[in-house]
């Protein structure tokens, strides 16, 4: 059993297949057409989630993920959180075994309001900028230190268990890298840049 910092059961073992079955025939009530015949970008596995309550805690949020998504399907979560103000910054980052699940779980919960804690606000999910579960690590280990409080850290899977956000560094030989004001600034544009391909795409949708 690889040990664990971090308690939450975002990420339980199963396989999840009865459940995603499940997930695609109500996908297919609502849209009348099958999740499989839907194109999916290949390319997209992590997605960001905008207009989140600021009050919503990672486990929370995880919480709110498994209601509709395969479970064991995702492999790591990320909220950006302000310590000062005990609250996140509006968004976060979840990444997906497959593209498929991915895809699978946008369009399960995409303008819906969330359902973990009473809020008017409206999910906003666009492909993440930073995509894959190593190129997450990378970047949050030059933003978070893994001796920072639990909450700040991303939760993590590896090979079907839960580990700590210092094992999955070591894991993938990632240097925890210390933070600093450029940092910052490039996650700041990062954001930007994430929002601002989000509204073209649904222009060039429409």
């Amino acid at each position: 059993m690889v040990p664990t910092t971090q308690d939450s059961n975002f990420l339980a073992s199963e396989t999840g297949a009865e459940r995603a079955r499940e997930l695609g025939s109500i996908l297919e009530m609502r849209s009348g057409e099958s999740f499989l015949d839907r194109e999916v970008d290949l390319t997209v596995t992590t997605l960001m989630f905008r207009n989140l309550p600021r009050r919503f805690s990672p486990e929370k949020f995880a919480q709110e993920l498994i209601t509709y998504a395969p479970r064991g399907s995702i492999n790591f979560i990320h909220m950006p959180w302000d310590v000062r103000t005990s609250s996140n910054m509006g968004y976060a980052f979840a990444n997906f075994l497959s593209p498929e699940a991915a895809a699978e779980l946008r369009t399960a919960i995409q303008g819906r309001t969330w359902n973990s804690i009473e809020s008017s606000r409206r999910i906003k999910i666009i492909p993440a900028h930073i995509q894959g579960l190593v190129k997450n690590l990378q970047h949050c280990a030059s933003r978070v230190q893994a001796d920072d409080e639990a909450i700040v850290l991303p939760l993590v899977r590896i090979n079907g268990e839960e580990v700590s956000f210092s094992h999955a560094l070591r894991y993938f030989q990632i240097e925890d890298r210390p933070l600093t004001a450029e940092a910052n600034d490039e996650e700041t544009v990062e954001v930007i840049d994430d929002a601002t391909a989000g509204y073209q795409h649904q222009q060039q949708q429409r």
